[in-house]
């Protein structure tokens, strides 16, 4: 089951498009907890931070602080809090 989870949380990483920041942080929590029952190669570990570096960066503001939703092309967020 351990690495089912591994598997889907890492095809979520890849693959889905990162709209708040609780796409960053929700995958780092299910790693955390599956760790010690997973091998993650270090291929993977630099795939995650590569990607979750990336989407933090989407999240960053002029004013040296982070929002929690992308802007969309309206200047709105998603609603997402």
């Amino acid at each position: 089951m351990p690495n089912s989870i591994l598997k889907s949380t890492l095809k979520c990483i890849r693959e889905e498009e990162c709209i708040n920041s609780t796409w960053v942080r929700n995958p780092f929590n299910l790693l955390a907890v599956i760790k010690p029952y997973v091998g993650i190669s270090e291929k993977e570990k630099n795939d995650i931070i590569k990607i979750s570096i990336d989407n933090v960066l989407q999240f960053s503001r002029n004013d040296g602080g982070f929002a929690n939703s992308v802007k969309d092309e309206y200047g709105t967020t998603d609603g997402c809090s």
